[in-house]
């Protein structure tokens, strides 16, 4: 990310949360005290963790990374403001779409439009928390994923989301001539191959673009 400052962004952080040291900084992401000696060496903050820290802390992403806007999201005269990801649970409803926790008041996750950059479609991504251990350790228990809902192809050996009798789970992907597996990375997980006919019983919901580590 462009304009980037640790001190700066740090001192933002401080501002608005109960962080104030960089002990505190790395057990709320949990990472290694020299994972963020290195990010203030290089004057550099990982996207996952502004994505991260922005969503647990309800703040503008845009205003963390590099201080413009406002820290909570009043909108900026001029300014298109950050993409909106909508939060979604890990089962899909009697139509196969995604749950919300309380269709009354979904909730979304505000993002950066540049931190979506490359990424793929903003428009048709979801954040969801994963709740099995399928893709360990590439992805845990309690990870929040982004989800782009436009990948509606397979990307052999790339994360997708798939739609199974109600639930979602994250499996990696890849073809056969008449079939497709359908693997993790846990051991403890089967792995499987579906023929032709048997694919057409799961949704493919889209691909994993960004994985982040909440605490």
């Amino acid at each position: 990310m462009g304009e980037q400052n640790f001190q700066a962004f740090f001192e933002r952080l401080k501002s608005v949360s109960f962080i104030q040291n960089q002990s505190q900084l790395a057990h709320f992401l949990q990472v290694g005290r020299a994972s963020v000696s290195l990010a203030k060496h290089k004057n550099q903050v990982p996207n996952r963790w502004i994505v991260a820290l922005a969503s647990e802390l309800n703040l503008n992403a845009d205003w963390l990374a590099r201080g413009r806007g406002t820290p909570y999201l009043e909108p900026q005269s001029g300014e298109s403001g950050p993409a909106r990801i909508r939060r979604v649970e890990p089962q899909l409803d009697t139509n196969g779409e995604f749950r919300t926790a309380d269709p009354q008041d979904p909730q979304t996750l505000h993002l950066d439009a540049h931190i979506l950059d490359g990424l793929g479609n903003a428009e048709q991504m979801v954040a969801l928390v994963v709740r099995e251990e399928g893709m360990h350790p590439e992805i845990r228990s309690d990870d929040l994923v982004l989800l782009d809902q436009s990948v509606q192809v397979v990307q052999p050996t790339r994360i997708h989301a798939l739609g199974i009798d109600g639930g979602v789970v994250l499996r990696r992907l890849d073809l056969l001539p008449h079939g497709t597996v359908i693997y993790t990375d846990n051991p403890s997980y089967p792995s499987s191959v579906l023929k032709d006919e048997e694919w057409h019983s799961v949704r493919l919901l889209g691909r994993v673009v960004l994985v982040c580590r909440r605490t």
